[in-house]
């Protein structure tokens, strides 16, 4: 962190004012996220309905895309400043909470069940991509804009796949 930043955040850090805009600001940002969340659920529940197709399909949609558009900004913001190591991270550490915080604390407030012919083909898709990247770990992890773009072309593959068989048919 640079000299003028850190100098920055302690005369931030030492105004009351700003302190007390902070906590207010972080409140109704934390209000906001949960009526966002609850009304995202809500619509989601509605779009189903009206389409026809079942809750999950929407979750693994809209839903998904929604709620990785943060990670997506902030990887592209780091690989075009160069700095690979947050873009990479960022995506891995999401991941990593997304499965074991998120669904360990929606769990806790009831139990979570899928059809069990719901996720036959998703999970092992999902649990393939995460392999692939496995080999990328023998070349110090560098992912080349040719195995970015088969990355890509496998989510599109992927979404193809969902509207064609899952919400189409």
């Amino acid at each position: 962190m640079s000299a003028g930043i850190s100098e920055e955040i302690k005369i931030v850090a030492r105004d009351g004012k700003n302190k007390r805009r902070s906590l207010f600001l972080g409140l109704a940002g934390l209000i906001t996220l949960l009526a966002g969340a609850y009304l995202m659920v809500y619509s989601g529940v509605l779009i189903a309905k009206f389409l026809g197709i079942k809750e999950w399909v929407i979750a693994l949609t809209v839903f998904a895309l929604g709620t990785s558009l943060p990670e997506l900004a902030t990887s592209l913001a780091s690989a075009r400043r160069g700095i690979s190591d947050i873009a990479i991270g960022n995506v891995v550490g999401s991941n990593i909470i997304n499965i074991l915080f998120v669904l360990g604390a929606a769990s806790l407030i009831c139990s979570l069940s899928v059809d069990a012919g719901a996720l036959r083909f998703e999970l092992p898709v999902m649990l393939a991509f995460s392999i692939i990247l496995f080999p990328l770990m023998k070349t110090g992890f560098v992912i080349s804009r040719l195995e970015g773009l088969a990355l890509f072309g496998g989510y599109l593959t992927f979404l193809t796949y969902l509207i064609k068989c899952r919400i189409l048919s």
